[in-house]
């Protein structure tokens, strides 16, 4: 998005009073519904605005064993000048987390770093009203979002750092106006929200983590292509190649993180974070990205959406595993489960029709 004349230092300046301080109320846009726990009592707004910047902080509380683990693995090369190296290299990084601030260019960030593309004409064309029926009914200016789109067959819409709002290729086909709108709905509730600062710093602090983790996931998925192709005219061999793959690019990377983990911090507090980096974070991420899915849903509802949304997440459900598996895991997705949404997208609807909004 274009930041005008605005210089460097405001600019960054802005950006950071974004994550530590939002909008008091009566500098937000008025829209027709009582957006998620607002309340139109003034003597419950520091409630809101405290509200607000404990669950921001918390997106970042729940992403500290990604980032004291990526700071140990940028410091680990400088300990052979010593712990001042070690303590020097830490600091910057930490440093530079100010890069997660600047006024970068949007097209960049969402082709590079999410994969999206710009809307063909006829794309454009139905996006455009769809969004500007929705951000009228929420008193928000569209034009300080751009749309994209993303390729896939899936049933999915993105909100991404900003302004960015992507929908798929299939929704986008598929869908009609109405459960269109809906969607792009739900994504607006996600940048009113306002945590997509703090999301970007985490996601910058755990950008060493995140390229160890896609080192061991293209070994361990070309060693399962491989057992794949073996699979059938000689299951023994692949089920050695599957071993031997596996181990040896799990061992690649486990082994000399392991090593510097012990190294810097010692064996009970590397443990620790191995632990909490394995279990803790991934819980604690889940919940946090369901609670706001099931936020926006609301937004979506409140704006006239609800029987879009529920027929959105119908459409996601038949498209979904309803296996016992499928039921533990979700306690590590991003989403709810669609009959959870559909349920709290009912309640909300519920509420609207005795209330006579």
């Amino acid at each position: 998005m274009s930041h005008g004349g605005k210089s460097f230092g405001s600019t960054l300046w802005e950006r950071v009073l974004a994550v530590l301080r939002p909008a008091p109320r009566g500098q937000r846009p008025e829209p027709i519904y009582e957006f998620l726990e607002y309340t139109p009592n003034p003597l419950l707004w520091p409630v809101e605005t405290w509200r607000h910047r404990l669950e921001s902080a918390a997106v970042l509380v729940v992403s500290l064993p990604s980032i004291v683990l990526s700071t140990v693995l940028v410091c680990v090369p400088f300990a052979v000048f010593g712990w001042w190296g070690a303590l020097t290299a830490g600091t910057l990084w930490l440093a530079s987390g100010a890069l997660a601030f600047l006024p970068a260019d949007d097209a960049v960030l969402a082709r590079v770093a999410y994969g999206f593309r710009r809307p063909r004409p006829q794309e454009q064309a139905v996006l455009a009203v769809a969004w500007e029926n929705v951000t009228q009914a929420a008193g928000v200016d569209g034009s300080d979002y751009a749309l994209w789109v993303q390729d896939s067959e899936d049933l999915n819409a993105f909100a991404a750092p900003g302004g960015i709002v992507c929908v798929t290729t299939w929704a986008l086909h598929t869908l009609d106006s109405r459960q269109l709108e809906g969607v792009l709905a739900h994504e607006l509730g996600h940048h009113l929200e306002g945590k997509k600062y703090t999301a970007t710093l985490a996601r910058w602090y755990s950008v060493p983590v995140k390229l160890i983790g896609r080192v061991l996931g293209f070994g361990l998925t070309r060693a399962l292509a491989a057992a794949e192709r073996e699979a059938e005219e000689a299951p023994g061999l692949a089920l050695a190649i599957l071993l031997l793959g596996g181990l040896g690019s799990a061992a690649l990377v486990l082994i000399p993180l392991v090593a510097a983990l012990l190294l810097l911090i010692g064996p009970l507090a590397a443990l620790t974070l191995l632990a909490l980096l394995g279990i803790a974070e991934p819980l604690g991420r889940a919940r946090l990205s369901q609670r706001e899915e099931l936020r926006a849903d609301r937004v979506a509802v409140d704006l006239g959406y609800g029987r879009e949304c529920r027929e959105v997440h119908h459409e996601w459900l038949g498209e979904h595993d309803d296996s016992p598996l499928a039921g533990y895991l979700h306690w590590l997705s991003t989403h709810p489960p669609a009959d959870t949404r559909i349920e709290a997208v009912e309640a909300r609807i519920h509420e609207h029709r005795h209330s006579g909004k």
